[in-house]
């Protein structure tokens, strides 16, 4: 409808300003300085990855939507780890399904949907501070994130006769939902990504030796890596690739066809839903030679 096409448009929008070239870079920089800093001084020289993943991209994220930035024992940022991990060992209750369906269920006192009120509420209550913060600092000379970007055209709009239409998807509630979105939509997809990465490098030394010389002869020890680096870093893109294809965070997607159409001698009428199985895809033996050996120069 109209205002998703709205909501979509903003987004997109928002993540071409504040989440590619050198803004992305920016964040990247400092979420990584932060993980560094995080390492060099744990104790023991002990770290647990799939924690340092969790800081690491909530701080990659943060920085985009609110300009904030976080220490690695942030209090909020424990509170929202521990919430999500609650919610992430529960997500597989067939409760939320029917919940899904049936609304009222959602105020049952049951564990199930506490925590998802929990997790709801604790980041509605950021949103709203970061978001009015935001409005009360607005500069139009100054726009340095998704919030800035968002509250800048809702007041562009307002000022221009052939827009005002906009506004009623230009509201605070919906803003904080493309905001919830945004930060929520790629936190664990993106942290499950990482620290397969680092598992597999641990796992992999003589991968892990290879990707760390180019990385050495591309950038440089003392260099930060930016996007025009990727194209000169084929090894390490193969080790991307690679750990994608083999712990795929999305084993299985769903999709809506747009139009009837025919698929391996089946007629697919248009709007039926269709379920993708990616790890039967990347584990095809047809396809992949070996497709269960961990090998980036597969590609």
């Amino acid at each position: 409808d109209a205002r998703l096409q709205v909501q979509r448009k903003l987004a997109f929008k928002a993540l071409r300003n504040y989440a590619s070239g050198e803004a992305l870079e920016n964040h990247v920089h400092y979420a990584f300085e932060q993980l560094v800093e995080h390492v060099q001084t744990a104790e023991n020289n002990k770290i647990k990855a799939t924690e340092c993943g969790y800081f690491l991209v909530y701080n990659l994220l943060a920085s985009m939507c609110f300009g904030t930035k976080f220490k690695f024992n942030d209090p909020f940022l424990l509170k929202i780890k521990g919430l999500n991990d609650d919610f992430i060992e529960i997500a597989q209750d067939p409760l939320l399904l029917f919940a899904s369906v049936m609304k009222f269920m959602k105020y049952l006192p049951l564990k199930v949907f506490k925590l998802m009120r929990d997790f709801r509420d604790t980041w509605n209550s950021y949103i709203t501070e970061a978001y009015e913060q935001h409005t009360k600092d607005y500069n139009p000379d100054k726009l340095t994130d998704f919030t800035d970007f968002l509250i800048h055209e809702k007041l562009t709009t307002e000022q221009d006769p052939n827009e005002r239409n906009k506004l009623k998807v230009l509201n605070e509630d919906n803003f904080k939902g493309i905001l919830f979105d945004l930060f929520l939509a790629g936190t664990e997809t993106t942290r499950n990504t990482i620290t397969w990465v680092w598992y597999f490098l641990a796992a992999y030394p003589e991968i892990q030796k290879k990707a760390q010389e180019e990385v050495d002869r591309v950038i440089g020890k003392d260099g930060k890596v930016s996007v025009s680096h990727r194209d000169d870093l084929h090894y390490v893109d193969a080790v991307l690739h690679e750990v994608m294809r083999i712990r795929q965070v999305a084993p299985m997607t769903l999709k809506v066809t747009t139009k009837d159409t025919t698929l391996a001698g089946y007629e697919i009428p248009e709007g039926s839903v269709v379920w993708s199985n990616n790890y039967s895809m990347h584990f095809d033996e047809k396809e992949w030679k070996d497709p269960n050996a961990f090998l980036p120069d597969r590609w």
